[in-house]
């Protein structure tokens, strides 16, 4: 087959990577469109994936729509170049479009239900639409919940090591603050100012601090910033005794780390499904900017919580196990569809031979 994937964020290419790779070792021709947004082209090149470099991710609206337009004719030759059998991506417009166009499958994974409005213009193009199993809305028939998270394609124990990068000696907590420039981002907010310089003096008494930002840091918060290899995040997060941001990407990532993990989101608490199944085993929390003392003070307790990384080891591999190792299951659901889907709709438990 001859498959495009699509990527436009530095997850992306952790969620795409195993796929990527894994369908060239079984002798399909894969394709990568790539939209830099962050280091999203660095961590390309640092994985040796081939891509074509369509743009930089717009900041606002108006330049994001045109964006699209853009994109679509891009993918559009390429597709047509490529002679394309199969389109994989996350919300992208640009690639609905093509694949229905050129009567193209077009897979749809995510785990991000505040996408209202962008999943119901997809719908109709989408030929199978792969959601986690707390996805909370069910949008169209072609809809396949599965029992994982996306983190677990690229974090789970069988493909992440944890030894290839020396971590500090002393116990430390990392930060992380977005930009809030996503779509999902418009009209929400995270900490505020004097929130972050709060949390960086009550964590100091406690752990170091490391701040990874996605803006640039103010001047008195440099001396933190986080100096490593973008490849080398997770690592550096599953070393963490905390981790406390804006980033509920990141909040799920240290989550099934085994590192206990605190958000704090206008939008994220009660909107995710996967954020729903970590609750349940007490492995995030989340708190909205109004409640930003209370987060404070959660990180304080857990901070003080004796054998806290050794509880949320247990609580990780627990969580593990009784999922499916999800890429294994894509690869499976790429290959043989649309077989795979039809599958899938008459009996969702074939999904379990993956655990």
């Amino acid at each position: 087959m001859n498959i495009i994937i699509g990527i436009s964020h530095p997850k992306h290419v952790y969620i795409f990577k195993y796929l990527y790779f894994k369908l060239k070792e079984a002798n399909h021709s894969v394709l990568v469109l790539a939209s830099n947004k962050e280091m999203t082209c660095e961590l390309l090149d640092k994985f040796g994936i081939n891509y074509v470099l369509m743009g930089v991710n717009k900041k606002n609206l108006i330049s994001k729509l045109l964006q699209v337009i853009k994109y679509f004719f891009i993918t559009f030759f390429y597709a047509i170049k490529f002679k394309t059998d199969i389109f994989i991506g996350f919300g992208y417009i640009h690639f609905a479009l093509v694949s229905f166009i050129l009567r193209k499958p077009f897979i749809f994974p995510d785990d991000t239900e505040v996408a209202k409005t962008l999943h119901k213009i997809l719908m109709p193009f989408t030929s199978a639409f792969l959601t986690t199993s707390g996805f909370k809305n069910k949008l169209s028939n072609k809809q396949i919940w599965f029992n994982g998270n996306l983190e677990l394609l690229y974090l789970h124990p069988k493909r992440f090591k944890t030894e290839t990068f020396k971590k500090p000696n002393e116990k430390y907590v990392l930060l992380r603050f977005v930009s809030w420039n996503a779509f999902h981002d418009v009209g929400h907010h995270g900490l505020s100012f004097q929130a972050k310089k709060q949390l960086v003096n009550e964590v100091l008494k406690y752990a170091k601090v490391y701040i990874a930002s996605e803006n640039d840091l103010p001047d008195e918060f440099k001396k933190y910033q986080l100096k490593i290899p973008p490849e080398k995040i997770h690592e550096f997060v599953y070393g963490a005794e905390l981790v406390v941001g804006e980033s509920p990407t990141m909040t799920t990532e240290s989550a099934v780390l085994g590192t206990p993990a605190i958000c704090i989101s206008s939008w994220a608490c009660n909107s995710l499904g996967n954020f729903s199944e970590l609750y349940k085993d007490d492995m995030i929390y989340c708190y909205h900017p109004d409640e930003e003392k209370a987060a404070i003070q959660k990180a304080i307790q857990l901070l003080s919580t004796k054998d806290l990384k050794n509880i949320w080891r247990g609580k990780a591999e627990k969580f593990i196990n009784s999922r499916i190792d999800l890429a294994e299951f894509m690869v499976w659901f790429i290959e043989n569809y649309p077989e795979s889907h039809k599958i899938m709709k008459e009996n969702p438990d074939y999904q379990n031979r993956f655990k």
